[in-house]
């Protein structure tokens, strides 16, 4: 199996996250195969399956930040895009804070909920409705 194929493989099992039967050597099996087989098997998930495969193809343990996050440097660098800057959040003042209230008071009829309205502003439920306690009229 090429490499492609092994990463289609491993992304197809991230994806469904079943349980399945593995025997000692990796190989998937169906609970019926591995009964008539008389194969011994333990159950895991796909999702457990796939990073045990991933690691022992390609020596990077998903399941370790350090390695995911290196990882996502090569992949950012690669495709050109930068890497994710998590932990920063924009801070808006009181002034944008009033400014985003009045907008969803304006513009409700437009949006389907205030749910709806904070992610496309890009601020949380929770803060919206802290601030709209806050600023609202």
């Amino acid at each position: 199996m090429n490499t492609l194929e092994k990463l289609k493989e491993i992304t197809a099992d991230l994806e469904s996250d079943e349980m399945m039967a593995v025997d000692a050597q990796g190989k998937k099996y169906t609970l019926e195969q591995a009964s008539k087989a008389g194969v011994n098997v333990t159950i895991t998930s796909s999702k457990n399956s796939a990073l045990v495969s991933f690691k022992n193809a390609f020596g990077i343990d998903l399941s370790d930040n350090k390695e995911l996050n290196q990882l996502n440097k090569l992949l950012g660098a690669v495709t050109g895009g930068g890497s994710a800057t998590g932990g920063k959040r924009k801070r808006l003042t009181d002034d944008e804070k009033r400014e985003l209230i009045k907008d969803w008071h304006d513009n409700q009829k437009k949006y389907a909920n205030k749910a709806d309205f904070s992610k496309k502003n890009n601020v949380s439920y929770q803060s919206f409705l802290q601030w709209e306690k806050q600023f609202g009229e």
